[in-house]
């Protein structure tokens, strides 16, 4: 997401892109806590995803909310969670 960013926040930091991952109007280059979470980003294990609780269900390091295989069986969750609940032919 796209925002007003560092222009009037932050003068002194670029932020050529602008972006403003939690709309907050402080672009992410100078915005201590990217995805509003309360969690700062440099403690934060996912700081572009809010996840407050911080879980890391496979202690990697990266947060389950950002992590595509939180459990890390070597199969991307997306094809996890297909395996053991396949769509049915009526597309539920």
């Amino acid at each position: 997401m796209t925002g007003s960013g560092c222009d009037g926040q932050c003068r002194l930091v670029p932020n050529p892109d602008q972006t403003d991952t939690d709309a907050d109007g402080l672009g992410n280059r100078c915005d201590p806590d990217d995805d509003n979470d309360g969690i700062l980003d440099a403690a934060d294990n996912c700081p572009l995803v809010s996840n407050a609780s911080q879980t890391d269900t496979d202690g990697d390091g990266l947060g389950d909310a950002c992590d595509p295989d939180d459990d890390n069986d070597g199969i991307l969750d997306a094809a996890t969670i297909a395996r053991w609940f396949p769509m049915q032919p009526d597309g539920h």
